[in-house]
């Protein structure tokens, strides 16, 4: 389960069952998604028994609440159950109704699930021209760069040359405002399954924040 609010400025946040900054974008694509829901079928008119399409209680329900109303009246409610694996359909119904529809599973699916897949993309967000230091490692081997008291980069080698100072400083501002195409999974027991257990390329950022220095790491699978 997980809940999803806006506040007076419009700003989405996931604040079940995790406080995080939900993507606006990706909410405003939910939203249109449920909207634009289209039954494929009536299956019945009159149902008693909703447990018997798996409505009861519901695989998924989703509740859209009227923001700024003290009672949050609902504006509109959809709950899904089992799906048809014979035709690709899945049972559907709005509570307030004794009907029982079919929609398109793949429509289904397109909602999200999970609350992090409404998490906002944007990894981090820093200036360029506040980061120290930065190390690339690979397997084993570790390459270390740092600014000057002149605000240039060397390595091990020295100065880096003025070709290379752009391209880093170039490189800086992609990662500064990196962010995700999207969330697949969560969980520290599914980092294997995406290669992360190696740990065989990292990033290692140290940068500036008003008077502390904030060490930023980010692992490529």
């Amino acid at each position: 389960n997980f809940v999803l609010e806006q506040d007076t400025n419009r700003v989405w946040t996931i604040t079940q069952p995790l406080r995080l900054p939900a993507d606006s974008e990706l909410v405003g694509v939910m939203l249109k998604k449920l909207e634009g829901l289209r039954a494929v079928e009536l299956e019945k008119t009159v149902v008693t028994k909703f447990s018997e399409y798996g409505l009861e209680p519901p695989a998924a329900r989703y509740t859209v609440l009227r923001r700024g109303t003290a009672t949050n009246a609902v504006l509109a409610q959809v709950d899904f159950g089992i799906p048809r694996l014979e035709d690709g359909q899945t049972f559907a119904r709005r509570p307030d109704e004794t009907m029982v529809y079919r929609v398109l599973t793949q429509n289904r699916n397109k909602l999200p699930s999970r609350f992090f897949q409404l998490r906002h993309r944007r990894l981090w967000n820093f200036a360029p021209a506040s980061v120290r230091k930065l190390a690339v490692n690979i397997d084993s081997i570790r390459h270390e760069f740092e600014r000057n008291t002149s605000g240039q980069w060397t390595g091990k080698r020295g100065l880096l040359s003025k070709t290379d100072q752009v391209r880093f400083e170039q490189a800086l501002t992609v990662l500064s405002q990196l962010r995700a195409a999207r969330w697949t999974e969560r969980g520290a027991d599914k980092l294997g399954l995406f290669g992360f257990l190696e740990m065989r390329q990292r990033l290692d950022l140290e940068v500036r924040v008003g008077d502390k220095t904030v060490t930023k790491m980010i692992s490529l699978g």
